[in-house]
């Protein structure tokens, strides 16, 4: 950890701070860096990419990111996903673990009712800014994520990983930093040191434990004089997600009884 960050998080601790603390770290903030090959245990294959066409009012599109969680489902920033009045996505395109998109296939193409977002959420609305995409089938991982409730501190290193576009790379390659926390639990928000762009959204922000892949947060705000921003994992995060789960599973069995 540089010097600086970790200068601030002891000052906090010393001060006996309580409430949400804040690291104001000198400097640049990190960079992204293009992710690397790595082993068999590899938590990468967690990492997705969203391309997705929507119609109406500033149709058109665009890309974003995702994380794997239990095999079957991706967790995502809703404004992925959501579809507001002036216009509605019709279709993702899902590609997990590929360092490089280029012109490869897709593993799936969704094209209707496999996506949900967080109650309450709305265009902008950050602190609800959760979203679910169910797969047609699992997709086998090595390193699963699990998630992690507890709040790291101020000063904490965490990790974010993705598919930026604009100002950092393409949008189709995997970029991963990582970073100290700048701000914990402030509405739900986890705020930390890393310059982030468009493709960033719905990327998981996680620590490492050994083996294990703790998600902490799904990054759906671009970086600021704050630093960036990821709706954190909490109580509400987890309700949300296995409410999303079990809409998209009815979903799912509805329409296959249609089909019969």
């Amino acid at each position: 950890m540089n010097r600086l960050w970790a200068g601030a998080a002891m000052a906090l601790t010393a001060a006996g701070c309580t409430g949400p603390s804040l690291v104001t770290p000198a400097g640049r903030p990190v960079e992204q860096q293009p992710v690397a090959a790595a082993g068999p245990n590899d938590p990468y294959a967690n990492v997705c990419h969203l391309q997705t066409e929507r119609v109406g009012l500033g149709g058109d599109g665009g890309s974003g990111s995702a994380v794997l969680y239990r095999g079957r489902y991706l967790i995502t920033a809703a404004h992925n996903v959501s579809s507001p009045i002036y216009n509605r996505v019709t279709r993702i395109e899902v590609r997990c673990g590929r360092r490089i998109i280029g012109d490869s296939a897709p593993d799936f193409i969704l094209t209707g009712r496999e996506w949900a977002t967080a109650n309450g959420y709305r265009w902008r609305r950050y602190s609800h800014d959760l979203g679910v995409i169910r797969l047609p089938r699992e997709l086998p991982t090595s390193t699963p994520v699990e998630l992690a409730s507890d709040v790291p501190p101020a000063g904490a290193v965490v990790e974010l990983a993705g598919y930026p576009g604009a100002g950092i790379a393409d949008t189709r390659t995997m970029y991963a930093a990582t970073g100290p926390v700048v701000a914990d639990s402030r509405r739900g928000r986890l705020s930390y040191f890393i310059r982030t762009t468009t493709g960033n959204s719905g990327g998981p922000v996680w620590q490492r434990d050994g083996s294990r892949l703790r998600l902490v947060g799904i990054h759906v705000v671009g970086y600021r004089s704050a630093g960036a921003g990821a709706r954190r994992v909490d109580d509400w995060f987890v309700r949300q997600v296995n409410a999303m789960i079990r809409e998209l599973d009815a979903r799912a069995s509805r329409s296959r009884g249609e089909r019969r």
